[in-house]
């Protein structure tokens, strides 16, 4: 499995390690819960971005061809920030991303999975910057993202949803 993380110019220049920090909470999500899983080293992903111009514009199954993977979990940023809302010093990590799996070795172009995830931390409110730090919010944020784009992958009880809704 390549993950691949789009992230576009103005969230790179803003967060410049936002497609390393993302790739490496679901790089361990993935692992936790999904042992046998054989995962490319992101780093090298993210090389090739770096020095393929418009790699963007390349088919999803295409890229996993470049890598020789089975599947590619593409991420697509829409927005990742550590915002100050309402009043001066209120801090809530926000990220929002379209993400898709695709098989390579399946003819079709339509991605196996498709899914909108859109995390908050803290999820109901902004919490006091003197409460915490940007750092430290994106990092709770980022973990939290990162199981909730895994969850999909493996089967899970949430705890403050009865079994009969989840299944």
């Amino acid at each position: 499995v390549a993950i691949v993380i789009y992230s576009d110019q103005a969230t790179t220049n803003e967060f410049p390690a936002a497609r390393e920090e993302i790739s490496a909470f679901l790089a361990a999500r993935l692992r936790e819960h999904i042992p046998t899983i054989q995962l490319m080293d992101y780093h090298e992903v993210m090389n090739w971005q770096d020095d393929t111009l418009n790699w963007f514009a390349l088919p999803e199954k295409d890229i996993g061809k470049h890598f020789s993977v089975d599947r590619v979990l593409y991420i697509e940023l829409l927005d990742y920030s550590v915002s100050l809302n309402r009043g001066y010093g209120d801090m809530q990590g926000h990220i929002r991303a379209n993400c898709k799996v695709f098989e390579t070795d399946t003819a079709t172009p339509t991605p196996a999975w498709v899914g909108l995830v859109d995390v908050k931390y803290p999820k109901d409110r902004p919490m006091d910057a003197g409460q915490s730090s940007a750092e430290s919010v994106r990092a709770r944020a980022l973990q939290d993202f990162a199981e909730a784009v895994v969850s999909n992958f493996y089967d899970h009880h949430e705890i403050d949803k009865p079994l009969k809704d989840q299944y």
